[in-house]
């Protein structure tokens, strides 16, 4: 899943401030309980944050994770896959794409995972206006 930060006009009104507000943060409550692994990603596929089943998964901190990429935690037989995927999606827009791959735990183990993406790209301030 990937995730940006919203980001309102200057002009905006408290009010609006504030119900931005109350809307990530139930967005950060959705993605830390989620019952799957959940991460937000740059353009160029590094970790920004990953909530702690994602972690768990993997077998690293969230810190450990921020700056390595898909690629880094990807098994090696499945990277051409994982590049393609990529593709995919910044070609698919807001359509989800999935892709069924092999991922590396920092102790070595190969864990299967479905993954699902969509590309955000923007600013509701660069959407309205």
């Amino acid at each position: 899943m990937v995730w940006r930060r919203w980001r309102t006009r200057r002009t905006s009104t408290a009010g609006d401030d504030a119900a931005l507000h109350e809307s990530e943060q139930q967005l950060l409550t959705i993605m830390a309980n989620a019952p799957v692994g959940v991460a937000v990603l740059d353009d160029a596929g590094r970790f920004l944050a990953a909530n702690a089943r994602l972690c768990d998964m993997l077998g690293r901190s969230e810190e450990e994770l921020q700056g390595l990429t898909t690629l880094d935690v990807t098994h090696p037989d499945d990277i051409a896959a994982d590049l393609d995927f990529g593709a995919r999606i910044r070609v698919a827009g807001t359509s989800p794409q999935t892709l069924e791959k092999r991922f590396l735990r920092s102790d070595g183990a190969i864990v299967w995972g479905q993954v699902s993406a969509t590309m955000l790209r923007g600013t509701v301030a660069d959407r309205t206006g």
